[in-house]
């Protein structure tokens, strides 16, 4: 009978999830990065747009399971895939496909894995898009990027939504930047610029858009630099229409668990605007900011190795006390 006892605790032991564990195992630093959008045919339910819905959350957990069934046979050094938004046009998905050191995979093979790929929904082909947005300077330690999953929204005044046209082949060009934090906030910053749209800002890797591009992210990041010290980088995901919408991503280095507020981001913005800081023109009732930090991917690694140690002192006094 004590034998049977003592399988059971090993058992226990062995399938019990720590909190924090997973995270841990999968730490391997993030070398390469690409976006992913695609839409999918399926009505879009207005719970989708809350992460914390129970259905979302099944929806996101579903996508993000096929997705990297695809990836994972294919790239020995394939991490995670992260879902950033989901947002209407069908059901359009935006998120990120993350790679540790390893060979870098092309953009190609990237969008040909998921066009021939199986899934339990209906993929739109033509409504996909894979962008590089590696930074040009990828430190040699690695860069981590934590899940990016809405959280809070604030807007200086009502914005009209706008949407980009899903293109091909992209690659992003971010800010100058020193190696990432350990830990990473960030803010999705959109603002619209008053200036007229070209169809070539669509592609990210055309020169034209490199340039408007590196001048936004310039300027920008020399105004949040001076204004947070605790800035880490800028880097623009996208361009639309509606003069120039510009939708970028501002991170900041969370190590000591603080992290500028939206309303702070918003308002450094305005500021900037009404000093006359910019050599372009945004439009101030267009700003807004989201928090896209996904707290979860915080977990303190030393509450998880508390935790394991508990429990494993806790199976050692019940094999005793068995033994005895």
């Amino acid at each position: 009978m004590e034998w049977r006892i003592i399988v059971a605790v090993l058992c226990l032991i062995g399938i019990l999830h720590v909190p924090g564990n997973a995270a841990q195992m999968n730490n391997s630093a993030i070398y390469y990065r690409f976006t992913l959008h695609f839409s999918m045919n399926g009505t879009f339910l207005d719970v989708y747009s809350n992460s914390t819905d129970n259905e979302t959350v099944d929806l996101r957990k579903n996508i993000t399971s096929k997705v990297e069934q695809l990836y994972k046979p294919k790239y020995t050094n394939f991490e995670r895939f992260e879902i950033l938004h989901i947002r209407k046009g069908s059901i359009v998905t935006e998120g990120e496909l993350q790679f540790s050191n390893g060979s870098k995979p092309n953009v190609a093979d990237l969008t040909q894995i998921l066009n021939n790929g199986s899934f339990t929904f209906t993929i739109i082909q033509n409504a996909t898009s894979i962008a590089e947005v590696t930074p040009q300077n990828q430190s040699t330690t690695g860069q981590s990027t934590p899940a990016t999953t809405p959280v809070t929204n604030q807007t200086a005044s009502p914005v009209t939504n706008q949407t980009a046209t899903p293109v091909t082949n992209q690659t992003a060009t971010p800010v100058t930047t020193v190696s990432a934090p350990a830990k990473v906030a960030q803010i999705n910053l959109v603002f619209s610029i008053a200036k007229d749209f070209k169809d070539t800002y669509s592609n990210l890797s055309d020169p034209e858009t490199k340039d408007l591009s590196n001048s936004i992210t310039t300027a920008c990041s020399k105004v949040y630099k001076s204004r947070f010290p605790k800035f880490h980088r800028m880097f623009i995901r996208k361009f639309s229409k509606g003069s120039i919408v510009t939708d970028s991503v501002l991170e900041f280095d969370s190590t000591n668990g603080t992290s500028p507020k939206v309303t702070d981001v918003i308002d450094t913005l305005v500021t900037a605007i009404t000093n006359g800081v910019f050599n372009f023109t945004i439009n101030n009732s267009s700003i807004s900011a989201t928090d896209i930090t996904e707290t979860s991917a915080n977990r303190s690694p030393v509450l998880a190795s508390m935790l394991t140690a508990l429990w494993m002192t806790l199976a050692s006094l019940l094999l005793s006390a068995v033994m005895h």
